[in-house]
């Protein structure tokens, strides 16, 4: 049996279900621990990848792959924190957290924030996640923690993370206590085989406290993606210049989506390949700037910084696993884990921590920036940059806001530019996995009148991602989507070139926007598979 959108003759994962568009497949978990005991509080469901992406076949995903995938977690990243609170200051790992711009409108709605609120309430928590992982351990306790000398928190702890079952409090108590019972409703007691005593309530980390064992940076992933669309921009004047009917170079396919790029590398091939944008995704140079850029102004070694993205959907925990630092020795991965925004806002619900709001950090310093988003109408914001740059670097024609004609329906739509009645340039967007299938079967037949087409593999865009906005039962949320939609329209939208910080990056990091190293940095080669797939295999 194949699931509906499945592209090959047989498939070995894939079984037909009554809901196609939300039925998943459950990646092999690791291995459990020896003696590891799962807990009552750890409930954190764990990473899956959906059907209706396509991403679940042997074709996509190995068995290897989906092991690797599985080990992204919040159960992962809070094990990261944990071995920091063990070790001496000197041999932490330095968390840093960048959070897609995608992902902000789904906590603030979800919260009832706006963007800037939620960015702050966002930070505070994931810096606040030190205030149960920095347990204070009384004098004489052993420094392994065992389990009859660990103190309250710790037991709560390490319930939490499936390591030891807990069963004195509660779900909500456990991290409670881990906090100092900050929330007010438990005693805020802990005793270590004596009569309990009261322990001094949590104050937060202090100014001239030792770095703490919980995150330390949290950026807003922004920069990064303002990097792809220039590059974005640039490498679509450059095939319009070389296209010719010998040598195709257009039309130019997006290349930031990971679930669109692993289909057509993986499955389609050639002749789909060679028209992929070759500019690096958002998440693989964020991962260049903090574990290079990042990690050389803040004089770290690079393997010292452990790297999480924030994102809106599973496909980022795929896409990381191929992530290499093009300026690092190969096989260094540039994001260590993924974490969806349902992830974190999971944790977020379930920790009852007391949250002091803070700022977003930047790679510059003490800088601080309101939340932006790049003027577009789709969550993306890819194409109306592009399509603005090149009417005028082409044509000379400067061009406002966009008039987008829809197709086949809201998630297909296409925009020209015209003059005297001719059209000089057609652009389109095709967002969810039947717009993909017609536009591929286009440009099969050689019958595509597209110039560009940014390329989504979640229907609605990337604020529809699976990894938020979704009901109990995995269905989409439409209510909050509608109002993750308005509250994205009303950041304020820049023109990535028009990002002073950005043009001090090319200077400073890449010698200069034209140089090799910025041509090795920011952009990629995209891989075929072993064999073209046949256009009979395709179930249009």
């Amino acid at each position: 049996m194949k699931c509906e959108h499945c592209t090959r003759k047989e498939c070995s994962k894939k079984t037909k279900t009554d809901d196609q568009e939300n039925a998943s497949v459950e990646v092999p978990s690791p291995a459990p621990e020896s003696g590891e005991e799962k807990g009552e509080f750890h409930k954190l469901a764990d990473a899956k990848i959906f059907l209706s992406d396509c991403l679940a076949c042997d074709s996509c995903v190995s068995a290897e792959e989906g092991v690797q995938v599985a080990q992204q977690n919040a159960k992962d990243f809070l094990r990261v924190l944990n071995l920091n609170k063990r070790r001496d200051a000197s041999e932490h790992r330095v968390l840093a957290v960048s959070v897609c711009p995608q992902s902000l409108p789904y906590f603030a709605a979800k919260f009832s924030l706006s963007v800037t609120d939620a960015s702050r309430r966002l930070c505070g928590f994931l810096k606040s996640l030190v205030s149960f992982i920095q347990a204070r351990t009384p004098r004489g306790a052993s420094a392994d923690g065992g389990r009859e000398r660990r103190t309250k928190q710790e037991r709560a702890l390490l319930c939490f993370l499936g390591r030891a079952t807990h069963p004195a409090v509660g779900k909500s108590a456990a991290l409670c206590w881990a906090a100092g019972g900050a929330c007010g409703g438990c005693p805020g007691t802990w005793s270590l085989g004596g009569r309990p005593k009261r322990r001094p309530p949590f104050r937060g980390v202090q100014p001239n406290a030792s770095p703490p064992a919980g995150v330390h940076y949290v950026f807003d992933a922004t920069i990064a993606a303002d990097f792809s669309i220039l590059e974005s921009q640039k490498e679509f004047v450059r095939r319009f210049h070389q296209h010719s009917e010998e040598e195709p170079a257009l039309p130019m396919l997006t290349s930031a989506c990971p679930g669109w790029v692993r289909y057509a590398e993986r499955v389609l091939g050639h002749p789909v390949t060679p028209h992929l944008c070759t500019a690096r995704s958002p998440q693989q140079i964020m991962g260049s700037l903090v574990k290079d850029y990042f990690a050389r102004r803040q004089d770290l070694s690079a393997d010292r910084l452990f790297h999480v993205i924030v994102a809106p959907c599973y496909d980022r925990k795929l896409e990381a696993l191929q992530e290499d630092v093009p300026t690092a020795s190969p096989g260094f991965r540039g994001t260590d884990c993924v974490l969806t925004s349902g992830e974190i806002a999971q944790l977020m619900e379930q920790s009852d921590l007391a949250v002091r709001d803070a700022a977003l950090d930047t790679l510059f310093g003490d800088v601080r920036e309101e939340a932006r988003r790049h003027d577009g109408a789709s969550s993306d914001g890819c194409l109306a940059p592009i399509f603005r740059h090149a009417a005028k670097e082409l044509f000379d024609e400067d061009v406002g806001e966009l008039t987008y004609r829809a197709l086949r329906n809201r998630d297909f739509r296409e925009v020209t530019l015209e003059r005297s009645g001719k059209v000089l340039l057609r652009f389109a967007a095709a967002y969810g996995f039947r717009n993909i299938q017609n536009v591929v079967l286009k440009l099969k037949r050689g019958r595509f009148p597209y110039h560009f087409v940014e390329v989504l593999a979640c229907a609605g865009g990337c604020l529809n991602g699976r990894g938020q906005a979704q009901t109990e039962d995995g269905r989409a949320d439409k209510a909050l989507l509608q109002r993750m939609r308005g509250i994205y329209a009303a950041v304020p939208g820049r023109a990535p070139e028009t990002s002073a910080h950005v043009q001090d990056l090319y200077r400073e990091w890449l010698d200069g926007a034209d140089a090799p190293r910025a041509r090795e940095t920011l952009h990629t080669a995209h891989q075929g598979p072993g064999r073209p797939a046949d256009g009979r295999d395709i179930k249009w």
